[in-house]
């Protein structure tokens, strides 16, 4: 087969100038891209990796007193009546931070407007936004000023904040989750369904809410719908058993 050896020279020199350019962007791009989104990114792969190192589980490891404080924080913010309605549908909890005032308020102009559920949709859905306290604030007493006083007054306008007194970072998710179980329990525990979420994600609630209406007209009970992680097992210490 004849090959013209200058139109393959030709083509592997725009090859490489092609991803010359490509990365060239990258490289220009990628000081641009959100923080969050590479933290978010990168939090991936960090579940999986702890995995594999035993002195970080011990690490990880906590006393039976440190973990009977985690789900006795003391509240900041609270609001009980929330849940005054009886045929609440779902409490839908959205995880989110002291400082994520636009996308608490961007949710409530959307997916997660409570009215036009009620108007358009024909059912109860509670969403109420749980957090902690940010990292920052017993270093930095003028951010705990501004802090609480756009929380307070984000509170009374909307009175959908539930807050704790814990340090609201990555690592204490699990005490976050806590706080939503403890406060469905003591406020909400009529509701039928309870779901938890986080304020970077959309919800399309028409299609949730034909789905819990069909597990409710089944009487569904002890059901749990999520995203299976395969291979990221849970952190356990050695010398600990499991009871089958």
């Amino acid at each position: 087969m004849f090959m013209n050896c200058r139109r393959v020279k030709k083509w592997h020199f725009l090859q490489l100038v092609s991803m010359c350019c490509v990365m060239s962007v990258l490289m220009v791009c990628w000081d641009h891209v959100d923080n969050q989104v590479v933290s978010h990114v990168k939090s991936y792969s960090y579940r999986y990796l702890i995995n594999s190192y035993d002195f970080i589980s011990k690490s990880l490891s906590v006393s039976p007193e440190q973990a009977a404080r985690f789900g006795s924080y003391p509240y900041l913010l609270n609001n009980k009546d929330i849940c005054k309605d009886k045929d609440i549908l779902l409490l839908l909890f959205v995880k989110s931070s002291p400082g994520n005032f636009r996308r608490r308020q961007a949710i409530r102009s959307t997916w997660g407007n409570e009215s036009y559920i009620r108007h358009k949709l024909g059912v109860i859905i509670k969403v109420v936004f749980v957090m902690g306290v940010h990292p920052d604030v017993h270093t930095d007493s003028l951010l705990q000023k501004i802090m609480h006083k756009e929380l307070f007054k984000e509170h009374m306008n909307h009175g959908d904040l539930v807050q704790q007194d814990f340090l609201d970072t990555f690592h204490n998710l699990t005490v976050k989750l806590l706080l939503q179980f403890r406060w469905m329990h003591e406020n909400c525990v009529h509701t039928h369904f309870l779901m938890s979420a986080d304020d970077d994600v959309f919800i399309h609630l028409p299609n949730l809410v034909r789905y819990l209406q069909d597990l409710r007209r089944q009487n569904v009970r002890n059901l749990w719908v999520g995203h299976v992680h395969r291979g990221s097992p849970p952190i356990r210490r050695r010398d600990s058993f499991q009871i089958g």
